[in-house]
């Protein structure tokens, strides 16, 4: 790959769109440097190849570095599946609608 297909595939991972057309049907290419820019301001350094590369693993790693909201509401027809870091713990608490009893238990990250 080159450096400005790593860019443009950098920002689609991130989300960005590699073009628009505008409410006159002009259309608009984003330019390496507008990608690179985008990207500054999401706090992506895209400022060198290596900093391309490294972007890029912090994107892949991202979802499992991510931290469960504090509230999950649920409806009981199936199991609970949440992502734990291998050193994380995972508080449960629930109330079952049929008779409001609050109970809880603690799980570990699977190794």
């Amino acid at each position: 790959m080159t450096d400005a297909s790593d860019l443009a595939a950098l920002a689609a991972r991130a989300g960005i769109k590699p073009e628009y057309w505008d409410i006159f049907g002009t259309h608009h290419v984003a330019s390496p440097d507008v990608q690179r820019d985008i990207l500054g301001a999401m706090g992506i350094d895209a400022s060198s190849p290596a900093a391309i590369e490294q972007a890029w693993r912090d994107l892949e790693e991202r979802p499992w570095r991510e931290m469960l909201g504090p509230i999950q509401v649920l409806r009981r027809t199936g199991p609970l599946a949440a992502r734990l870091a291998q050193d994380q713990r995972l508080e449960l608490a629930w109330l079952e609608a049929e008779d409001a009893v609050p109970a809880g238990r603690e799980l570990e990250a699977l190794q």
